[in-house]
């Protein structure tokens, strides 16, 4: 089903946090947690309602990380790959390195988790792509076949698949199952790309590929063909990264993709060949390339990373609709939120409050006790007149019950715990000058 429509896309909110430029962004299963990959060496981890940093993976890979990948079944792993040659998997909940796979013997450029989380593949510029035991960290096959650096790779969608196409900087793309003896290609793509293919993407039903060169060009293939069906041209530099459409809510049974080039992020419907194919370019990162682009699982935000060191979450609709479900979802909860914050406030005023009535409480029974009272203040007079001492000791009484007085009526408005420490003192201070009245016997 084409469009024939365009589309609605609306920037919704900047993340900011990395200090060089993203190379790769993706969603968890549920769509509440945005990773993104830099050269300035880490991850991040985004709340999508907070719009936080919740988690940061960092000090394993000393140079710029270049890919990352969500463990689909649960996204309890996150698999980054990097300039130091080396694939990492992470425990998405603890930010913490569980293994470090390091087969490989240039850049790893892209990686990509089997749907059912069975196996990791791994590109790289050594011109392999290595397969993993993601439980373990072994190496479970390496697929040779490419003549010059292999810059993507990605699992077919279908749960129980073991066929990864690949994007090389050779001007291939090629088709592999891991099954297969020999670990050779089951086919091999041309003819689609005039340079360097830079990524490669299935489409979610696994019928497309679509591949972005840096001949600035977008190829959708035919999958089981193999041939050429459309190649969309508007972009004015490489594309980097593609991401297709989940095909979820109004856009049920429609197909779109994104991709990122130049400092553009196209959307297209690569089913329509004629004008409308493209339905619109996006551009929120100024001048600076756009390096990354990812979808929510809904469908519903668009994820941009650029050169700006920027992410931008853009919400989608058709003409005429609202922002969808991943609008309402997202206003919703910070509507809860909010909520949630003014109760955690009253509670907190209220606790305070109760504190600090008993803390008044303390004192009236202390100042009761302690003769605070103007009753108490003449039997503080008397007291002292028909003492035995000298003067000097009943002055020095006298200044103490006057100064207990001042300090007991300045405590109430102190916070609670000064005011807890403050009578506490005042006890003791009472307690130590007490003695120096002579008392009759």
């Amino acid at each position: 089903m084409a469009f024939r429509m365009g589309v609605n896309v609306e920037e919704k909110a900047r993340l900011k946090g990395h200090r060089w430029q993203l190379s790769d962004l993706q969603f968890n299963v549920d769509g509440t947690v945005l990773a993104s990959a830099s050269w300035d060496k880490e991850v991040r981890l985004w709340d999508l309602y907070t719009l936080d940093t919740v988690c940061v993976l960092k000090d394993q890979h000393h140079v710029p990380v270049t890919t990352l990948s969500f463990f689909p079944p649960d996204g309890s792993l996150i698999a980054t790959g990097s300039a130091d040659n080396t694939a990492c998997l992470w425990s998405a909940d603890a930010g913490e390195m569980l293994v470090c796979l390091k087969e490989h013997f240039g850049w790893v450029m892209d990686s990509s988790f089997a749907e059912n989380g069975s196996a990791l593949a791994t590109a790289s510029w050594d011109k392999t792509v290595r397969v993993w035991d993601p439980a373990t960290g072994s190496l479970l096959t390496t697929l040779n076949g490419h003549t010059k650096g292999v810059y993507g790779c990605h699992y077919h969608p279908s749960a129980t698949s073991n066929v990864i196409c690949s994007a090389s900087e050779d001007e291939t793309v090629r088709i592999w199952d891991t099954r297969m003896q020999g670990n050779k290609p089951m086919r091999t793509m041309i003819g689609g790309h005039d340079s360097a293919v830079c990524c490669c993407r299935w489409s979610p039903d696994g019928k497309l590929i679509a591949t972005g060169g840096a001949d600035h060009t977008v190829t959708i293939w035919d999958s089981r063909e193999g041939k050429v069906i459309a190649q969309l041209r508007e972009h004015a530099d490489a594309v980097k990264s593609l991401a297709f459409h989940p095909g979820t809510g109004p856009w049920a049974g429609k197909t779109m993709l994104a991709s990122a080039g130049d400092s553009s992020c196209c959307l297209w419907d690569p089913t329509e060949l004629a004008e409308q194919d493209l339905l619109c370019r996006h551009t929120t990162h100024g001048t600076k390339d756009v390096e990354a682009v990812a979808f929510t699982p809904d469908g519903t935000v668009l994820a941009t990373g650029g050169r700006d060191n920027d992410i931008t979450l853009s919400f989608l609709s058709l003409p005429g609709a609202s922002g969808g479900e991943a609008e309402l979802t997202w206003v919703k909860h910070q509507s809860d939120e909010k909520a949630r914050q003014l109760a955690k406030e009253q509670a907190e005023r209220e606790e305070e409050e109760r504190e600090r009535q008993q803390e008044r409480e303390e004192m009236f029974r202390a100042d009761s006790d302690s003769g605070s009272s103007d009753e108490d203040e003449d039997d503080d007079d008397d007291e002292l007149s028909a003492t035995g001492g000298d003067s000097e000791d009943q002055d020095m009484s006298v200044s103490a019950v006057a100064e207990r007085r001042r300090k007991m009526s300045q405590l109430s408005e102190l916070p609670a715990e000064v005011q807890r420490r403050q009578l506490r003192i005042s006890k003791s201070l009472l307690g130590y000058m007490r003695p120096s009245v002579n008392l009759p016997t």
